[in-house]
């Protein structure tokens, strides 16, 4: 891995093929690959703090349910609320940052999200700018 201080990686997480649309509703991700990388750089390479920053118009329940327990990660999540799964915002761990946005928002309302995101990422006692 690189020596830098700070790396980034998007990732665009795919679900279930579109075959398969009968079952989205049980099965939404087969594979969490953001959680899969996550976890393969802190065990791999030794990576001692990862941050998740997800804009979707859904709560990132999965990633959240994996990461819950690992204040290693801190977990930023815009959504819409409310929205299914009508989750996202009650008893959120410290290292969870959820941005909740009103269903129609526009992209004034996403960069807003962005600017909440930059600022729970530099106030987290994890994370030295």
């Amino acid at each position: 891995m690189p020596s830098n201080d700070y790396e980034y990686c998007p990732i665009q997480t795919k679900c279930v093929p579109n075959q398969l649309k009968e079952i989205i509703n049980i099965i939404p991700c087969l594979i969490n690959n953001v959680a899969v990388a996550a976890t393969y750089a802190m065990r791999q390479y030794d990576v001692q703090r990862v941050a998740i920053i997800d804009f979707d118009v859904h709560h990132g329940n999965g990633t959240a349910d994996i990461f819950k327990n690992d204040d290693n990660v801190m977990f930023c999540s815009s959504f819409q609320h409310p929205f299914y799964p009508f989750g996202g915002l009650d008893n959120q761990p410290s290292h969870f940052k959820p941005v909740p946005l009103e269903g129609g928002y526009a992209l004034s309302a996403l960069g807003r999200s962005v600017v909440a995101h930059v600022k729970a990422l530099v106030s987290h006692p994890y994370i030295t700018v």
